[in-house]
């Protein structure tokens, strides 16, 4: 085993690929999903700040929306309601750390009995299982945080989850010491000298060499700017605000029944400002989250590259790299300059589409037209 892992578990198998990359395999168990899936949560700081500032504030808006500060109890009430907000939030963060995701990771994205593999290279580090494998450049390591015996590694806004006993410890040791929180505009091309390891996709990513199409190009300045843009027009985003509809559409029936009932009179307000909130947050990634990730993940003369081949795509956006299965390819969506491709999560006791991801392919990298490469892959 190598040195720094815990001793409770399982010893990985070790294997020494060309180019001086190390592959570390293990079976994932109930423990290994755990982890990873609290490592997930643990490494949303923001996300929980958020989600508590609302979850401990609305009992108390409720409160302020329903009684006059002159009526009696009302100093009490008011503190009752921050109690409750508090309570409600450690019980939602408790069952969502302990018992939700867990379940989530287990039966939906890392079943029971999968391989899980790491692969670490002078100018990689890759983690893959279930016909997905992803891989970020180490050049581009951000930070890197340890969960619960989970590392975290941030590259350009992009993450992969890494089990400790998966890594050297030097390579772990080298990875922690070079992470420096980088200027977020100040980003520029990655310069790696080789690709990532090919990873053992169970499709068979290796074979049938003549039937792969390879594509290369060099990202303009427009590159970042046009993938934001199809971003914010996949059919991802319209979903995500057809949903939050269901806040003002409550918050207008809520209104509505005032005379009936007094508590729905309350929720007015409240449920107003989490349609506003929510809409806000997703104005925001639309018209600039997407966007300034995408000139750090894909600032000018960044490489890019994809392969296509009869059971697998993979696709280099700069430090970026990510390889998939064709059977976990469920959608190729045409949205302005690129292709957004979906890729549902392993099949377990979980729908897969529960835990479907999307990637941005940029028009520059297709092979062909748009609807040869649907008809390929879906």
């Amino acid at each position: 085993m190598p040195d720094g892992t815990d001793a409770d578990h399982n010893t990985p198998d070790i294997e020494y690929l060309p180019g001086g990359a190390v592959r570390m395999r293990t079976v994932s168990d109930r423990e290994l999903a755990h982890r990873m899936a609290v490592a997930e949560y643990a490494a949303m700081p923001w996300a929980w700040v958020v989600f508590g500032i609302v979850l401990i504030l609305m009992p108390p808006l409720i409160i302020v929306t329903e009684m006059e500060p002159e009526a009696p109890f009302f100093t009490t009430e008011l503190l009752g309601g921050l109690v409750v907000g508090v309570l409600v939030f450690a019980f939602v963060v408790v069952g969502a750390i302990y018992r939700a995701n867990p379940d989530y990771w287990r039966f939906g994205r890392l079943p029971v009995g999968t391989t899980v593999y790491c692969d670490v290279t002078p100018d990689w580090i890759g983690i893959g299982w279930a016909d997905r494998y992803t891989a970020l450049a180490r050049s581009q390591v951000d930070r890197v945080r340890e969960h619960r015996s989970i590392l975290v590694i941030i590259a350009r806004g992009q993450k992969i989850l890494v089990p400790r006993e998966l890594m050297p410890a030097d390579a772990a040791k080298d990875v922690k010491s070079g992470s420096t929180r980088r200027d977020r505009f100040g980003a520029t091309a990655v310069h790696v000298n080789t690709p990532p390891p090919r990873p053992p996709l169970a499709t068979g990513l290796s074979s049938d060499r003549d039937q792969v199409i390879r594509t290369h190009a060099t990202a303009d300045r427009t590159l970042a700017d046009r993938l934001a843009r199809a971003a914010r027009r996949s059919s991802a985003v319209r979903k995500v605000a057809r949903l939050l509809m269901i806040f003002p559409v409550a918050a207008v029936v809520a209104l509505f029944l005032d005379d009936e009932r007094s508590l729905c009179s309350s929720m007015f307000l409240p449920l107003m400002m989490m349609g506003i909130a929510g809409y806000g947050l997703l104005g925001y990634y639309a018209f600039y989250g997407a966007r300034a990730h995408l000139r750090r993940l894909v600032p000018e003369e960044s490489p890019l590259s994809a392969e296509f081949g009869p059971t697998w795509v993979s696709v280099q956006l700069g430090g970026y790299f990510e390889a998939v299965g064709a059977p976990r390819i469920t959608k190729m969506e045409p949205s302005d300059s690129a292709v957004v491709m979906t890729i549902q999560g392993p099949i377990g006791r979980l729908d897969p589409r529960l835990s479907s991801e999307g990637l941005l392919i940029p028009t520059e990298l297709l092979p062909h037209s748009v609807e040869d490469l649907l008809n390929r892959y879906v």
